[in-house]
């Protein structure tokens, strides 16, 4: 018996994401021929008209509800969001206003949102499906306006904690505090450096075993793109950010700065 998944789609003017989900088993071997449909039929959901959703995080939340971030800065809810049918579907926004988020994870009643400048805890208190309060679970890194400053975070580990790596300022500098690292932020907001060496994540997660991994991209000292396990102490291959071990307790050994004034291959020889 195998399983197949439906898709859910999420159409804006600048993205899709494909939300797959189960949906039964297989046709028989002695039935037609299978189709993609079968497998993988895509349901258009009814994004509210004007709003440019460019999905950046999803999250089912208790209930059945999905929450579907945006990069710009708004989060909405998506009632019977596995439903056959879209017309069955709603969307309600529950948050505005954050800053590129790239992260949700659901811990309790809170909504735990990674966005560029904080990791935040959002609450709807009064139970309206709209957010009212909003709490800064941490602030610990600096932003200063680059545009490659992003910050995305994880889900909660089996410590509580939400891993956070943050791409450098531009592409080759560390202009901002814990640019080009991996902190971790404790349930009491605590920041724990863990990792050096990022350069432009493109996401962040974990395996079954809860160890976490992320995407880096191609550029100075990444020679291509890449999925790195981010083990507590590891330098991941860009030094940028070394300059912030000054301020960090210790990790592990500081990486030796470039001395060749060359790229990687050079400075690896």
């Amino acid at each position: 018996m195998h399983v197949i998944r439906r898709s859910l789609v999420f159409k804006s003017v600048l993205g899709t994401v494909l939300l797959l989900l189960p949906l039964g088993n297989m046709p028989a071997q002695d039935a037609k021929p299978a189709v993609e449909d079968d497998y993988y039929p895509l349901l258009t959901l009814p994004i509210p008209e004007g709003v440019v959703l460019e999905a950046s995080a999803l999250e089912m939340m208790s209930g059945g509800t999905l929450a579907v971030a945006s990069r710009r800065g708004d989060i909405y809810l998506v009632e019977n969001p596995l439903s056959p049918s879209a017309e069955t579907m709603k969307f309600n926004l529950f948050a505005g206003g954050l800053h590129e988020i790239l992260g949700l994870a659901r811990k309790g009643e809170g909504l735990f949102v990674t966005q560029r400048c904080e990791v935040t805890r959002v609450l709807d208190t009064n139970k309206d499906q709209l957010a009212d309060l909003f709490e800064t679970v941490s602030d610990g890194w600096e932003i200063n306006g680059d545009y490659h400053e992003y910050a995305f975070g994880s889900r909660h580990d089996r410590d509580g904690n939400i891993w956070v790596v943050l791409c450098l300022t531009g592409s080759f500098n560390s202009n901002s505090k814990y640019r080009g690292w991996c902190l971790r932020i404790t349930p009491e907001g605590k920041v724990i450096p863990t990792c050096s060496g990022i350069r432009s994540p493109g996401g962040i997660g974990m395996n079954a075993a809860g160890d976490m991994f992320y995407t880096d991209n191609q550029g100075p000292w990444n020679g291509t793109c890449s999925l790195k396990h981010l083990r507590p102490g590891s330098f991941q291959g860009h030094p940028a950010g070394n300059r912030w071990y000054e301020i960090t307790e210790a990790i592990g050994p500081r990486p030796p700065d470039p001395a060749s004034g060359s790229r990687i291959m050079v400075e690896a020889d």
